[in-house]
């Protein structure tokens, strides 16, 4: 097999029917005549890909007879922009970035891009489908473990107890709901409260679900502390996050070189790459390689001592497929792995760092060849993973529909906005999807082979607390199946609901279609109280006590006398005076905390931080209270105590 160690220059001619390689001199090595194409297709990206006899290649989307649009057209059933403005600037940019990729290819891999991809560690890697099994890979079991040894001791100085030496330690996971920027502020208080009262280290699992997917993902792969993020999330809070979306795609060099790499590789292109490079200048600044917020990448959480030697959470981010007919089917993102236990028959995993390549019968297949390209595709950055994560904070197109034709200067935009929208009922709330190469493509596994692409979007359309995404835990002997529920689940929910608990009872809806074991949500035996606390087993006939977990539920909420009951208390004296004049539910309701809002001032960025770090620590007793009664559940598990 012939290895380079350069990239080819890809130069197309459509007139000529006509595809040529160039290598880094300029040498022509590979040219190919294109037979007329068979059909084209564009994405909900905008993102227009023709097919040669088995070849696709992109093109630039328009083309146009007279006033018409002469091409055939696959637009999504639904899509969303963040707001009017993105929208509008979102359009712009991908149709200017689309002229210019095509228009450009001769220098497509100048010297940024080729740094790039040789650096990319598992450039020359060959991936495969990891098909049934468990759903925790084997690295993950290893952090598992590890982790074990860790929050043993956290939960015995938590508790004020001593395990014997074979008792196991409970396995604790946080769940951190959907909700914007509000769902990021609300997180990361309760995150830092956690750290206060010493519960955050107890922990096991950290899932987060869409807008809090964008506060854990950066705080985990920054190595900084909780402390150190309080101050930098409420000054981030307070910019906006949509300014000249053209002006992120035609000025900024760096993130033009990733979707070049992206162009070139085959790969499609959309709105999840303006807004994820959004998302990471804001939230990523200062991290990547070579400070780049656009060379951020979730598989490097994978390689840091503290996740391997189990001094760190383990996190899982989630998505859902976008096809309706299947359900939105609930996919999970971890360190090391990107897949769902719903594909297929048992599941169906690849390495999170193969992400977007194309694959054939269940393994990765290169472009051109591997006389012509040796390397795979570079990873997905962080930032294009939390755009997919965080898909639905925004607009529907009912609201700018109108608006967005009249500020449309350009009658190619403008007419192919129309024919969109033509095709969609604006009334309904929509939501975009990214389109990503589908690893089970071609393959024997049922239903989603015969999809070229995965389309997934933010999971909150499913539902707003990833629970689920935490039933991994590995087996653990006696009575402690592989893939089961951990002991505990504490929900820190930032939802529009002020209560959830409907939303909550969506969840047990959800486990009992796919038989898992979850408490039953009695909404009037619940109170109005900041906690509720749920272990009654739903069918005792099918599931033992020990396997139901306990569920703390922590809620959005702002409970004034209990405020004043901690006011000239010294630790929360200073909290309570900043919330004691917080109307959260008009916030909520009509105010900067609604959700589809990304800029807050100081003050209201504040007060949520605050609120959901005060309701953690002043839970501290019941919390308490609910893992030692969980703790004599498990020792009629397990045969054993604690003293």
């Amino acid at each position: 097999m012939q290895t380079l160690n350069w990239y080819p220059t890809i130069k197309s001619n459509i007139e000529r029917n006509l595809l040529e390689i160039y290598d880094k001199n300029k040498k022509l090595v590979y040219k190919l005549n294109i037979k007329p194409y068979k059909g084209v297709s564009v994405s909900a990206g905008f993102t227009r890909v023709i097919v040669y006899s088995g070849v696709d290649f992109y093109e630039d989307i328009i083309e146009q007879s007279g006033k018409k649009l002469s091409h055939i057209m696959r637009v999504g059933e639904d899509f969303i922009g963040q707001s009017r403005e993105f929208i509008m600037e979102s359009l712009y940019a991908i149709f200017g970035l689309q002229r210019k990729l095509i228009r450009d290819t001769r220098n497509i891999f100048n010297p940024e891009p080729y740094d790039i991809i040789h650096n990319d560690k598992y450039a020359k890697k060959d991936a495969h489908v990891r098909v049934g099994g468990s759903v925790a890979c084997k690295q993950e079991k290893n952090v598992f473990y590890a982790r074990q040894n860790f929050v043993k001791k956290a939960q015995e100085k938590f508790l004020g107890i001593k395990f014997g030496a074979s008792e196991k330690p409970l396995v604790i996971s946080f769940v951190a709901s959907g909700g914007g920027q509000r769902a990021l502020l609300c997180s990361a208080g309760s995150l830092f409260g956690a750290q206060n009262i010493g519960l955050l280290d107890c922990g096991t699992y950290l899932s987060a679900l869409s807008g809090s997917t964008w506060f854990v993902a950066p705080w985990m792969l920054s190595g900084l502390s909780l402390s150190q993020w309080e101050k930098r999330i409420i000054d981030q809070a307070n910019k906006d996050l949509v300014f000249k979306a053209s002006d992120i795609v035609i000025s900024n060099k760096r993130f033009l070189d990733q979707l070049q790499i992206k162009f070139a590789f085959g790969q499609p292109i959309g709105f999840v790459d303006i807004y994820g490079a959004l998302l990471a200048a804001r939230y990523l600044e200062g991290f990547g390689q070579k400070g780049d917020p656009n060379r951020c990448y979730l598989s490097s959480l994978a390689d840091t001592t503290k996740m391997s030697s189990g001094k760190s959470l383990i996190p899982v981010f989630t998505a859902v497929t976008a096809e309706v007919a299947l359900g939105h089917t609930w996919c999970e993102f971890t360190p090391w792995e990107f897949g769902s236990r719903e594909f297929g028959t048992s599941g169906a995993y690849i390495p999170v760092w193969a992400f977007g390549r194309k694959f054939e019968s269940l393994k990765t297949t290169k472009n051109w060849g591997s006389a012509i390209n040796p390397l795979y595709e570079p990873m997905q950055s962080l930032g294009v993973l939390m755009g997919i994560w965080g898909l639905a904070p925004a607009a529907t197109f009912s609201q700018v529909y109108d608006q967005a034709l009249k500020d449309m200067k350009d009658d190619l935009v403008k007419d192919l906005f129309k024919l969109i929208c033509k095709k969609n009922d604006l009334k309904k709330v929509r939501f975009i999807w990214a389109d990503v190469n589908n690893f089970m493509y071609n393959s024997n596994l049922p239903l989603f082979s015969k999809y070229k692409y995965l389309k997934l979007a933010d999971a909150g359309v499913k539902l707003i607390n990833p629970i689920f995404s935490t039933y991994r835990r590995p087996e653990q002997g006696k009575n402690i199946m592989d893939g089961s529920s951990p002991d505990v689940i504490i929900i820190w929910d930032s939802g529009a609901s002020e209560s959830g608990l409907y939303e909550l009872q969506a969840q047990s809806v959800y486990a009992f279609k796919h038989n898992h074991a979850f408490p039953l949500i009695d909404l009037d035996a619940a109170d109005r109280s900041i906690i509720n606390i749920f272990t009654r087993n739903p069918d005792s006939a099918k599931y033992k006590d020990y396997e139901v977990p306990t569920v703390i539920y922590l809620k959005r909420r702002l409970d004034k006398a209990l405020l004043s009951k901690y006011a000239q208390d010294p630790v929360f004296k200073n909290m309570a005076n900043r919330l004691k004049n917080f109307d959260l539910e008009a916030c909520v309701k009509k105010g900067q905390c609604e959700t589809f809002n990304f800029k807050y001032d100081e003050q209201t960025a504040q007060s949520l931080v605050d609120m959901t770090k005060f309701n953690t620590m002043v839970s501290i007793d019941k919390i308490k209270e609910a893992l030692r009664k969980r703790l004599e559940l498990n020792r009629v598990r397990d045969g054993a105590g604690f003293r």
